[in-house]
């Protein structure tokens, strides 16, 4: 737990918050499993650990350190020349609370994905994902048509914003900003999505989270009240932080674990499968009828040009127009066809309105796939990052090209397996709808949305993974190879005796899925954090970290990518039934200490030195400190197991 605790906040770059999020996530998914079979909780899936690691990793990819000068009054401009404008201490808060409700609130976002509940379809896999890169886009064109209600002071101070060569601090402020605000438009799309589902747990999970960190951190004041509270002091106040703003995470965590993740009797489970069952897709559709109509308003707008690269060429303004008014005119088709859905089953028979319904469902699903496929491209394309977008990730073999291209394959074999066989394919959405699909058939939509998040969460991690030899390209071949792989050994299966059918389970339930997403977050998770810790170990006794970092990295990445092909193999040739009832994860008490040690081990690493001459006190406390954590984490592990269990002879393994 003291890695965890102290490198939640810090900075250094993106794959400094892999290990907390690991921690973390390996923390909840122990906690939340049954030994045995059904899980009477919800959110207990083997992806909440890759979940939650990647999830800290890509929110963690900005900066937070222009901020904390606020509180005392300063907005700095330049703060190699200590050149500042004075600014009120409210900013402060404000931005400390965005800030900490979008970095914890997206990790949250991807924690709900992970709740075996029903299966979702590719189109509304590709809505709720089109509605994060909604809420990013809406929140971008807001920050750059009207900087003066997002940019502090931008109004009395315009002219040193557009001079960052003279004042490089607003530079960094104003990158710092707009990721902030991009990250929190993320955060609202996804949790738009969950709403118009009246999914309220997930809803509580991500306010909950988001909420408390954000309060927590501005409360917190980045430490900025400890100079007054002990003048004078010699502490590390900056690593102090570190840990609060990590313990402000985890109380967000645990409070929303309480709120939504309780146990639940088989009646409730039953009832609860049926409630998000009854809500009906016309009212997604008409999300997607707003998202569209809201896409083509803003290309009405000014251009959106970002500061740090003005001069940047744009498109011509005729076709940004013409884009706007397709966009409304594809908006207002949706509407009409959920209220064709809607009233689709009057005045005429029920089988009759269940074909009607159907057919219209499948047409209306590909349309969705194809438009807001494309949407998702056009945001990967732009690399919201905390670069300038640039175009450069719009190659043909960019991230975003082959993401459209799986959904292009998706609706190819899914329009050709219609003509061939109409009747068929009307029943497997029929049944799709209803949370059952026949097996002995190959699963397009579940290999679509595994292949096409595997994409995108690409997409989103990939910075700093590229080595001599691109690891990342690697990664992405090795996780695509398994998907077909699985998919191909269930198409080949005969049909499943008991549970759920083959094609109804989530991505989530799925006992290998599980088992594979477990595996890939363990792997990611300790590879990168062994990767973090030698590259600050390296720091403390060697110097020339970078040196040691790129030297140790292209190992680790071999490492990590040897390691996915052997889980690969494994998993395929040790492969559990669709209906399997046992317990997934036998060993789900030693992947805990496993993750706990390494993490715990690497925060020591990384803490300083104890002995010698470089040795200092501080440095002391905070090893002391961390040990205690760990002894702390340790105990309750022991405790909860025990509690699992009902006797020693499963703890100490005898």
């Amino acid at each position: 737990m003291a890695w965890a605790v102290r490198g939640s906040a810090g900075a250094g770059g993106m794959n400094a918050h892999v290990a907390p999020g690991l921690l973390w996530g390996t923390a909840w998914w122990f906690l939340a499993r049954d030994r045995g079979g059904p899980q009477s909780r919800r959110y207990t899936s083997g992806w909440i650990l890759l979940a939650l690691t990647a999830g800290f990793a890509i929110a963690g990819e900005r900066g937070w350190m222009q901020w904390h000068h606020f509180y005392d009054g300063h907005l700095s401009t330049n703060y190699a020349k200590q050149a500042y404008v004075p600014i009120s201490r409210a900013y402060g808060f404000l931005w400390y609370f965005i800030a900490g409700a979008a970095w914890a609130g997206l990790p949250a976002c991807f924690l709900a994905w992970c709740a075996s509940q029903r299966r979702m379809d590719v189109w509304q896999w590709t809505l709720r994902i089109a509605c994060g890169f909604a809420g990013a886009y809406f929140a971008w064109r807001l920050f750059a048509a009207y900087p003066q209600a997002f940019l502090p002071l931008y109004g009395t101070i315009k002219e040193k914003y557009l001079d960052f060569h003279s004042n490089p601090s607003l530079l960094k402020l104003y990158r710092d900003c707009a990721s902030a605000t991009r990250h929190l438009g993320f955060c609202s799309g996804f949790l738009l999505f969950e709403a118009v589902r009246r999914d309220w747990k997930n809803v509580k999970l991500i306010l909950a989270v988001g909420l408390i960190n954000g309060s927590g951190w501005a409360l917190l004041q980045n430490w900025k009240w400890a100079a007054s509270v002990w003048p004078g002091t010699t502490f590390n106040f900056g690593r102090c932080w570190e840990v609060s703003g990590g313990i402000s995470i985890g109380i967000g965590f645990g409070v929303a674990y309480y709120l939504v993740n309780r146990r639940r009797a088989p009646a409730d489970i039953a009832a609860e499968d049926a409630r998000l069952a009854g809500v009906g897709p016309w009212l997604q559709w008409l999300l997607a009828s707003g998202l569209l109509w809201l896409i083509g308003w803003t290309m009405f707008w000014p251009p959106a040009i970002d500061l740090r690269a003005p001069l940047a060429p744009l498109p011509p303004a005729w076709l940004i127009h013409a884009g706007g008014y397709t966009y409304r005119l594809l908006g207002l088709a949706y509407a009409v066809a959920a209220i064709a859905y809607f009233f689709a089953a009057r005045d005429i028979s029920e089988r009759d309105a269940t074909e009607r319904k159907t057919r219209l469902a499948w047409w209306v699903g590909l349309g969705l796939v194809l438009i807001l496929g494309w949407f998702v491209r056009t945001q990967l394309v732009n690399r919201y990052t905390d670069e300038p977008a640039d175009g450069s990730m719009g190659g043909w073999f960019s991230p975003a090209s082959i993401y459209y291209s799986i959904l292009l394959l998706y609706s190819a074999a899914s329009f050709l397996r219609r003509i061939a066989s109409p009747s068929t394919e009307d029943g497997l959405t029929s049944l799709r709808a209803t949370g059952e699909a026949p097996t002995n058939a190959m699963d397009f939509d579940g290999l679509a949305v595994y292949a096409s998040l595997g994409i995108i969460l690409l997409w989103c991690i990939h910075v700093g993974m590229v080595t001599a030899w691109h690891a990342s390209v690697f990664f992405g071949i090795v996780a695509a190879a398994f998907g077909i792989c699985h998919y191909v050994q269930i198409s080949r299966k005969s049909p499943i005796a008991n549970g759920p059918p083959a094609g109804s389970l989530p991505f989530s339930a799925d006992p290998n899925l599980q088992r594979w997403g477990a595996f890939l977050g363990l792997v990611y998770g300790l590879g990168l954090s062994v990767r973090k810790g030698i590259k600050g170990g390296a720091n403390l006794y060697f110097g020339q970290e970078n040196y040691w970092d790129g030297v140790c990295w292209n190992w680790i990445a071999l490492a990590m990518l040897l390691g996915m092909l052997a889980g690969m193999v494994w998993i395929l040739r040790t492969r559990k039934p669709r209906d399997f009832r046992g317990d997934v994860f036998p060993r789900a008490y030693g992947i805990f200490w496993l993750v706990l040690i390494a993490q715990n081990m690497l925060a020591q690493v990384v803490t300083g030195p104890i002995m010698g001459s470089r040795a200092s006190w501080i440095e002391f406390v905070f090893s002391m400190f961390y040990a205690v954590l760990f002894l702390l984490t340790a105990v309750i592990a022991y405790h909860c197991q025990f509690i699992k269990t009902g006797d020693y002879s499963a703890i100490t393994g005898m």
